[in-house]
């Protein structure tokens, strides 16, 4: 389902060279999967996770999802398979500031969903719902904690029943309590649609409730932490 071969990801270094963030000569995720990704800081973690879904592109090489090359899609292309096919919790939330839960929600499902606008409403009230926010509906993101911006970043990820679900850091803002209800949700919603999940994490316990655990490490050619680049990749709903 996601194959990488032979990707490097480079960014402009201060000396007016080069600056090799990531190399995987080879690495593939495969439909259903349920993979914990783990490494240090700075080792590119959050780097892969934006080349699997097109948010940034590869300096050299490839990144194929379902069939497609993300690497040579022009941007209109790249938008609707990522709005459709992929669900990314992101570690800073990226929720809309003017826009309530709900209405977060339905942003992504306006781009990616196939459902009708009422089917859609629907299924949005209920992940939120499922993440435990059902009294928070209406609420904008300045009116809920770290937490719940969390779960209402979660329940976006998953509106449009992703082929490939990515999750960075997923519960790192949540109390343990909070963090199961989140796992179980990802984790089934993954297992009910028969989406891959890939979940970026720090946390070995929260690791080790996954199929398998990668290391970066063992991914990338490198194999030690790299500092992570200025440039920041554009935002992506979804």
């Amino acid at each position: 389902m996601l194959r990488l071969e032979d990707v490097v990801k480079r960014y402009p270094a201060p000396d007016g060279g080069e600056l090799t963030v990531l190399e995987v000569p080879r690495w593939e995720l495969g439909r259903s999967e349920r993979v914990a990704l783990v490494g240090p800081s700075g080792s590119g973690k959050s780097t892969l996770l934006h080349l699997l879904c097109g948010i940034v592109r590869p300096s050299s090489g490839s990144v194929q999802l379902l069939g497609e090359r993300l690497d040579r899609m022009k941007e209109s292309s790249l938008d609707r398979l990522r709005a459709s096919q992929v669900g990314y919790v992101h570690q800073s939330f990226q929720l809309l500031p003017g826009f309530t839960a709900l209405e977060n929600v339905l942003a992504a499902a306006a781009f990616g969903s196939p459902l009708s606008k009422r089917r859609q409403r629907e299924r949005a009230a209920e992940l939120l719902a499922d993440a435990g926010l059902a009294d928070r509906l209406d609420h904008l993101p300045r009116q809920l904690s770290q937490g719940q911006q969390q779960r209402v970043a979660i329940a976006r990820a998953l509106v449009n029943e992703p082929s490939l679900l990515l999750a960075d850091e997923p519960t790192a803002s949540l109390d343990p309590e909070t963090a199961d209800r989140v796992m179980e949700l990802l984790a089934g919603s993954a297992a009910a649609s028969g989406a891959a999940l890939l979940l970026c994490t720090h946390d070995m316990d929260l690791a080790a409730r996954m199929e398998r655990i990668v290391t970066m490490k063992e991914i990338s050619a490198r194999g030690s932490a790299a500092p992570m680049p200025p440039e920041r990749p554009r935002a992506a709903i979804g």
